[in-house]
């Protein structure tokens, strides 16, 4: 019974609003025009790592992992996006 009332509810906002920026940045590294534009910083590596990484840890948080594993994950695929998106630039 104490389990029931210590747990805290889990809240989806957090895990869309996240998704959300990381699907802005991860769009914007694929735009050429970002590129040469003031919003050329959302396109950088520390930007991708930190949107995928905040992603991947409210997610796993989410469903009950562990979210600095999450972090780790989201890091690692945003860094392979970073190194992927030049080969396909549009």
């Amino acid at each position: 019974m104490t389990d029931a009332l210590n747990e805290k509810p889990k809240r989806l906002i957090w895990v869309w609003l996240t998704g959300c920026m990381a699907l802005v940045v991860i769009a914007s590294m694929f735009s050429s025009d970002v590129a040469h534009s003031a919003a050329a910083p959302l396109s950088s590596i520390y930007s991708i790592m930190l949107w995928m990484g905040l992603f991947c840890w409210t997610l796993f948080r989410y469903l009950g992992k562990s979210g600095g594993i999450g972090f780790a994950v989201g890091s690692a695929i945003g860094i392979t996006v970073f190194i992927l998106a030049p080969l396909f630039v549009v």
